[in-house]
């Protein structure tokens, strides 16, 4: 499941702002969604190399932030154990540069 870049349109995905865990996704949209919807999320995270994933979950919450704009949570479902590692790894390793940062400041 894990896929280059190069395949199926990866390479193509727009830059976006998201908080995301290893239980779930944060993201802002211009399109709300329902309670329960499930969802297929496209997405590329970069540790040594950029990888491509396709995560699966259900929204669990959709928040109207202005006109137009929504905020939406969804929570994984059936993530496999590799991925969930390689999330796992690519956090700890943002929320250190963050901790990094910090005290360089």
């Amino acid at each position: 499941n894990i896929l280059t870049r190069e395949k199926e349109g990866f390479n193509e995905l727009p830059f976006q702002k998201v908080n995301l865990s290893e239980k779930g996704i944060r993201f802002p949209s211009k399109i709300p969604f329902e309670l329960g919807d499930l969802v297929e999320i496209k997405t590329v995270i970069d540790i040594y190399q950029p990888l491509g994933f396709y995560l699966y979950g259900e929204v669990v919450r959709c928040e109207k932030k202005k006109e137009n704009l929504y905020e939406i949570a969804v929570k994984f479902i059936n993530l496999p154990k590799d991925i969930k590692e390689k999330l796992s790894y690519f956090i700890l390793h943002k929320e250190r540069e963050l901790i990094r940062e910090l005290r360089s400041e």
